[in-house]
């Protein structure tokens, strides 16, 4: 390699490991270099998209393109130096079999050497050198290798540039976030160190970045005891990905407690080593209140309207089976339709308390042994006057001996007059509904079905929804309140069982009970 070519990669490597100089200005430097080096008096870095040729930097004489002229892919070299995926080039054009090409019919460029640019294994564009005056000998393969060299130089600049302009945008789209977000977010290292809080920080806890950057995030509990704790539950080196809500009490400033519904997550390193926590929560001091109140308040009510509900219950029944004297006719069936009314309110307020207790962790449960042959039969006994009141019979199909299971009895009760009261409700007067139990993969399954119309394909994800009827089919005898499947699911899942069912339109629904055998 000549003394010129030495002499150029020096310049090359000097210019592109010079830290003061910026990219468009190294460019130009390589353009110069080029100029020099192959006696060519226009150099250019193209853009090279679809059929549009662009040109990005470009130094020459007087009356060259200016940036950003774009001319037609086709009309340029370039479309051969692309072609051949390398360096290609034309000493004399004129001379040459592509005498006829339209760079050379409308700029008469004799002279030609040019280089793909790729970028991240992407074809960008390419870094050519021209000239009108034709040169006396081909190009050399160190002219080759030397604009390969800048062309490879350039695809790998460009990629940086690239990559730290996508990395701005994302850490100035994650300041954005950090700072609009409206949950309070704290950034830990590993020992749970505060190392970054945003806005939302300081106005749910008081402390001012500077106030707290550096210091154990044991300083925002209400209770030390409790930072421990979650410590071990929830921050450690082996913590999942995966994040759930979870409260916690923490302590503001200026020393008043406040309850906080809060999410962390492990920061990560790609290779998967741990860097630290983040963490957002939100204060719920208020919602958390406003639900004790409503508690409370449906909890006062339903008891104060559970005890006269029940005396006119009990008043109706006794003047409907005539102790207080004979009725006539007209005034028995005001008093079974205010009898049938009075129970359904009790229902209701049941059901009312029960669903509180569940939402509020309140539901205990007794569990015993317990045979669910008998509590299917007890269950039948109890249902049979309902299912009398709406023509429909209650009927024991199948059975498995001694199905022993730990249960609350009058919980699984609760939950078989549940399911065979509604079955009752849709089942067309003078059929059946079926009670039954199966073993299923080591489990026992108690099974209710009715042969009503089915349910909705649009009701199946939202049967255990809270205030939702199971039908909602003119079929239906009498509304429900809507919250007796979630109730019953609940009921089911907490005693160690499952609830499904099947169905199909005009032929009926089946729900089945799992419960875990043994006691």
């Amino acid at each position: 390699m000549s003394d010129k070519y030495l002499t150029a990669l020096e310049t090359l490597y000097e210019t592109t490991l010079d830290p003061s100089m910026g990219y468009a200005e190294k460019v130009d430097v390589l353009l110069a270099l080029g100029q020099e080096v192959f006696d060519l008096p226009l150099g250019i870095l193209s853009r090279i998209e679809g059929d549009d040729y662009t040109v990005m930097h470009i130094r020459g004489p007087e009356g060259v393109p200016d940036p950003g002229t774009v001319f037609n892919l086709s009309e340029t070299y370039c479309a051969h130096t692309l072609a051949a995926n390398s360096p290609k080039s034309f000493h004399h054009a004129g001379r040459s079999d592509i005498r006829n090409h339209p760079c050379y019919i409308n700029f008469q460029l004799e002279a030609y050497i040019g280089a793909p640019i790729f970028v991240d294994n992407v074809r960008y564009g390419t870094l050519n050198f021209s000239s009108p005056d034709a040169k006396g000998e081909p190009f050399s393969d160190d002219d080759h290798k030397l604009i390969n060299l800048c062309a490879q130089w350039i695809g790998g600049e460009i990629y940086r540039l690239e990559s730290r302009e996508r990395l701005q945008e994302q850490k100035n789209l994650f300041e954005s976030m950090f700072q609009s977000v409206p949950d309070a977010v704290v950034i830990t290292d590993t020992e749970r160190q505060i190392k970054m809080v945003n806005p939302s920080f300081t106005r749910m806890f008081g402390y001012e970045p500077n106030e707290v950057c550096g210091q154990s995030t044991a300083i925002l509990y209400a209770d030390e005891a409790e930072w421990e704790r979650q410590g071990n539950l929830r921050f450690n080196r082996s913590m999942e990905t995966k994040v759930a809500p979870y409260q916690v009490k923490y302590k503001h400033k200026d020393g008043h407690a406040f309850w906080s519904e809060t999410m962390a997550a492990p920061l990560r390193s790609p290779d998967g080593a741990l860097l630290g926590y983040l963490a957002a929560g939100r204060d719920i001091t208020e919602r958390l209140q406003a639900e004790e109140a409503k508690h409370e308040f449906i909890s006062v009510v339903s008891h104060e309207l559970r005890t006269p509900l029940t005396s006119i219950s009990g008043s109706l029944e006794l003047v409907r089976s005539g102790v207080a004297g004979s009725v006539s006719d007209k005034a028995s069936t005001m008093v079974e339709i205010a009898l049938r009314n009075s129970k359904r309110l009790v229902r209701l307020i049941n059901d009312i308390l029960d669903a509180e207790k569940i939402q509020s962790g309140n539901m205990r449960y007794n569990l015993e042994e317990l045979d669910l042959n008998d509590l299917l039969d007890q269950s039948i006994d109890e249902m049979n006057g309902y299912g009398d009141e709406f023509g429909v019979t209650l009927v024991k199909t199948d059975t498995v001996e001694n199905a022993m299971v730990k249960a609350d009895h009058d919980r699984l009760l609760q939950v078989m007059a549940n399911l065979i009261s509604n079955a009752v409700k849709v089942s067309p007067e003078g059929l059946q509904v079926e009670v039954g139990l199966h073993k299923n993969s080591g489990r026992y399954r108690i099974f209710v079905r009715d042969h009503g119309p089915g349910i909705s394909k649009e009701a199946h994800d939202k049967i255990y929804d809270r205030f939702t009827q199971a039908d909602s089919t003119t079929t239906r005898k009498i509304a429900g309140t809507g919250l007796g499947l979630s109730i019953t699911r609940t009921l089911v899942v907490q005693m160690g069982g499952g609830i499904d069912f099947t169905t199909k339109s005009g032929e009926g629904t089946t729900f089945y009970v799992d419960l875990p055998t043994g006691w």
